[in-house]
């Protein structure tokens, strides 16, 4: 017969031993890795379709709900869009849908037009960018009519000259009413109320600003004509230029200095005859190589490129 010391002996081993298998249950489960596939199975089942949140927050911290994506796509119409002249609507039938049905009315949709396989196919790429960082793209194809030619620029009276300060499409307006511009889409129709001006700048020899003034025009198509209108027209400040930088005349030919300039102005194109300066003689009875320098001096002191034109008097 057991005494009373031997069953609290047992019953106090029979506690240790039950609370050791426990402590290494509890070892197991905490260093258990649940497999990555398995993983994503409950992630899936929890989050659905968004991106699993990392629920780490201080303490107080409210823990942000997962921020969701919601997947737009840029509808664009599979059938090509056929040019026979006038106006086209390039984004007819393309907008941006999200997965409810809903359209985006508020984002742009940008597109440019490159050339396709052959002269009468075209090619639109159709992109815009979302709030969210998305950017939808899309691609359409543009079938042009065999009696297409190219749309034509014609200037058929006299332009004004103008300059860059000038408010150029006021000008353009003017000249299309007084009928001294005509322009066709490619198929003989009028579009002479899409040309436009602009002017090119380039630097001449001595680095001073050239600027070419420059009549366009671009069909619904993106397809371009253009008229050089005026080359040279107006650098930026003051400005002197030759008609040519040699010439030989036979003795006893009058020589008159004045004859050989092209343009003599400051910056805001007045001219500037009054301050011309010019270096060096001439004598049209005596044979010899001659040269003169020319330039000129605006209202602040401010001179032009010096230009030189050799004489030879022969």
């Amino acid at each position: 017969m057991r005494t009373l010391k031997s069953v609290l002996w047992h019953t106090v081993r029979a506690i240790i031993a039950a609370a050791a298998v426990i402590n290494l249950v509890l070892l197991f489960v905490w260093s258990y890795k649940i497999p990555a596939n398995v993983q994503e199975r409950i992630d899936k089942i929890r989050y659905g379709d968004r991106q699993k949140a990392v629920e780490v927050s201080l303490p107080g911290e409210e823990v942000p709900e997962p921020v969701e994506t919601i997947q737009a796509r840029l509808v664009v119409p599979s059938q090509a869009i056929n040019y026979s002249g006038g106006d086209v609507d390039i984004l007819s039938g393309v907008y941006i849908e999200y997965p409810d049905g809903t359209r985006d009315e508020n984002t742009d949709i940008e597109y440019d037009i490159e050339e396709g396989s052959t002269r009468l196919d075209k090619v639109v790429h159709y992109k815009a960018e979302l709030e969210d960082g998305q950017v939808l793209t899309g691609d359409r194809t543009i079938r042009i009519n065999n009696r297409y030619t190219g749309p034509t620029l014609t200037v058929t009276g006299e332009i004004p000259d103008v300059t860059p300060d000038d408010d150029i499409r006021s000008m353009v307006i003017e000249q299309i009413a007084y009928g001294n511009v005509y322009a066709e889409d490619g198929f003989g129709n009028d579009i002479t109320s899409l040309v436009r001006g602009r002017f090119d700048k380039s630097r001449g020899d001595d680095g001073e600003e050239i600027y070419t003034f420059i009549l366009y025009i671009t069909n619904a198509i993106g397809d371009t004509d253009e008229v050089v209108v005026s080359d040279e027209m107006y650098g930026t400040g003051v400005v002197m230029r030759l008609t040519t930088d040699e010439l030989t005349l036979n003795v006893g030919t009058p020589f008159y200095y004045q004859d050989y300039i092209e343009a003599c102005r400051d910056a805001q194109g007045n001219d500037l005859h009054s301050s011309l300066h010019v270096e060096g003689t001439v004598n049209s009875y005596a044979v010899g190589d001659y040269e003169l320098t020319y330039y000129c001096v605006d209202s602040n002191g401010t001179s032009s490129p010096k230009r030189t034109l050799k004489v030879h008097i022969v």
